[in-house]
């Protein structure tokens, strides 16, 4: 087991002597387990039941190893997954028998459907209603905005007196 030492140490200059008045040895404490934080998360119709969206990819199925599971005759085993990559949430049907419906229109095996803000998802005869979680949506940029080039306003207003001479001819 690491320990990281902490030395406590009072510095006494008296007559050029330098003394140490204490040490102690202190354990390092582990490091907290890092969670995600939920990218979006679904809520049941009646508002009862809520399920959070905090992987790359959660799955949703009526029986496990599906990462939410929802205990419906309607839902499949392995019913639909939901993915969020470079900051675009998607729903994809995995084959379910009973149907995937996003905002009504309806996903065939292996469609992918966009999910927007309030968004109505029905599973067989399950409704859900797409939300966006914690995470920050807004990525912040990874270089500073770019100067325009010299000149730029000029071009453009050229372009309109161009317009307007044309539409005098």
């Amino acid at each position: 087991m690491l320990k990281k030492y902490l030395v406590i140490a009072c510095l006494c200059v008296a007559a050029g002597q330098v003394a140490v008045a204490h040490a102690q040895a202190l354990p390092v404490p582990p490091p907290a387990a890092v969670q995600e934080q939920p990218w979006g998360k679904l809520v049941a119709a009646d508002g009862k039941a809520e399920y959070l969206l905090d992987k790359e990819v959660t799955t949703l199925g009526s029986a496990v190893p599906a990462d939410i599971v929802i205990s419906d005759a309607t839902i499949g085993k392995m019913h639909c997954k939901f993915t969020f990559k470079n900051g675009v949430a998607e729903i994809e049907d995995l084959g379910s028998k009973y149907g995937t419906l996003l905002a009504g229109r309806s996903l065939k095996k292996g469609q992918k459907g966009r999910l927007n803000f309030k968004t109505a998802i029905t599973l067989g005869s399950v409704t859900l209603t797409f939300d966006w979680g914690s995470r920050p949506m807004l990525l912040k940029p990874t270089q500073p905005p770019t100067k325009p080039p010299k000149g730029w306003n000029k071009a453009k207003e050229q372009d309109k007196q161009d317009q307007h001479e044309n539409k005098k001819k």
